[in-house]
């Protein structure tokens, strides 16, 4: 999608950045238990309501949101890690199905990358799992690795599986 445009997201985007997401999230309630997807959904709402230590980015086509994501520059989003990490993290990444595939998840990260590098942060985190292939794909194709010491288990038989991404100075 050529047409893309990444902002901040305006108070007004929040209904359509809550339907966005659960949307785009729905497909692993049909893999989950529905314990776990109920917890997960509700996760994700909770993560919605309190942007308050994140910045919340849109990506807008055609005057409408095809896509968000949530940039914790202060890592305030390593719920469930024990461990004295505070890198930059993004969180609940999420494209419209009909805007898969054509590069909206791919510039909602970039401008991550860009705004952690102008933060002064060198490293960029995520969490995700094995059943979130497209995404797993996106952040391997980024340079995402792997990184185990940041995996957690939010629920039975949910592994949150870490990845970083080393961005150094590439000014």
């Amino acid at each position: 999608m050529s047409d893309v445009v990444i902002r901040d997201a305006e108070f007004s985007d929040r209904e359509a950045i809550t339907d966005l997401t659960l949307s785009a999230y729905s497909e692993y309630g049909e893999i989950m238990s529905a314990e776990n997807w109920q917890a997960y959904r509700a996760n994700i709402i909770a993560a919605l309501d309190g942007v308050s230590d994140a910045e919340q980015l849109v990506a807008v086509a055609g005057g409408k949101i095809v896509g968000t994501v949530l940039l914790y520059l202060k890592g305030a989003a390593f719920v469930g890690v024990e461990s004295d990490v505070d890198w930059p993290e993004v969180r609940l990444l999420a494209v419209a199905p009909e805007a898969r595939s054509k590069g909206v998840g791919k510039a909602l990260m970039a401008e991550c990358v860009q705004r952690v590098r102008k933060y002064g942060g060198t490293i960029v985190a995520l969490h995700t799992m094995e059943s979130m292939q497209a995404a797993r794909r996106l952040y391997g194709r980024m340079g995402f690795v792997r990184t185990a010491e940041l995996d957690f288990v939010p629920r039975k038989d949910i592994h949150a599986e870490g990845y970083c991404l080393l961005i150094g100075d590439q000014s």
